[in-house]
């Protein structure tokens, strides 16, 4: 049986050192992340040996890097920039449906929201959703929750203010429709927040254009008439202030803000308050 000598394995230490610095220095993201800042990263988890990232690089295309061990991080490439482009700063929403099929949202240059996905190991050309009943304004963040295998919903600011959805169901995509809202109008841009709760209630809340942070939700197959404020005497913040927000558990609901005088503000959901 062969031994190793103190020099032989340190030269196998030293390979290896210069293996991974070449990885670090080659295989890195940051040697091709050319993008405008402020520019969002979306990175998403295929399993716990693959991670995807995405962003839109400062020529308007969509790009991609992905790490796994042993190989480290690999280059950018885009994500057909033939079929589909956003304005610089555009912020990419990526959702896994399952460990096979990886689906993309982003508002393309000219206000369409257009879609992407990756299956069969290949990425699919961009194409528009339903562009014929709401257009959003560039740079428009596209929000995706699944509510199960079989049903994806899409939630945006369009380009007069409200906030519209669609939904992807027996393998289609339906029209745009306008949330109910009588009062809650938001400025184009405004990020809109959607978490579910289970499976048959889903809350919304996004920053109305006078600063009040509202919100309304969806059980029982239908939507409530209007959205409510959620305590604007305690606090307000600027017109297209995203919200976090986090369920602990099935009865206790966080959310987070900037307030409009800076300071970061949360209030929370509990006991039906």
């Amino acid at each position: 049986m062969k031994t190793h000598t103190s020099l032989e394995c340190f030269i196998q230490c030293l390979a290896s050192v210069i293996f991974c610095v070449a990885v670090l220095l080659f295989c890195s993201p940051d040697v091709r992340a050319d993008a405008r800042p402020p520019q969002s990263v979306t990175a998403v988890w295929r399993t716990s040996q693959h991670l995807d990232l995405f962003m839109t690089n400062d020529r308007g295309e969509v790009s991609s890097a992905w790490f796994e061990p042993g190989c480290g991080w690999q280059p950018w490439f885009s994500i057909h920039p033939e079929s589909g482009e956003a304005a610089p700063g555009q912020p990419v929403t990526a959702v896994w449906r399952n460990a096979n099929h990886l689906d993309l949202f982003m508002t393309g240059k000219d206000g369409r929201v257009m879609s992407a996905f990756f299956e069969g190991n290949s990425w699919q050309p961009w194409f528009a959703i339903s562009p014929e009943s709401a257009m959003a304004t560039a740079g428009q963040p596209v929000t995706a929750v699944w509510r199960n295998a079989d049903h994806l919903d899409l939630f945006m600011t369009d380009k007069d203010g409200r906030v519209v959805s669609t939904f992807f169901e027996k393998d289609a995509w339906q029209p745009w429709f306008a949330i109910p809202s009588h009062s809650a109008m938001a400025i184009p841009g405004q990020p809109i927040t959607a978490v579910w709760r289970n499976a048959n209630h889903l809350d919304l809340f996004m920053t109305r254009q006078d600063g009040r942070v509202v919100t309304t939700f969806f059980e029982d197959n239908s939507w409530q008439p209007d959205w409510i404020a959620i305590h604007p005497e305690s606090a307000e913040a600027t017109s297209g202030q995203p919200i976090t927000a986090v369920w602990r558990n099935a009865d206790h609901l966080d959310l987070f803000m900037t307030g409009k005088d800076g300071r970061v503000m949360s209030a929370f959901f509990e006991g039906n308050s």
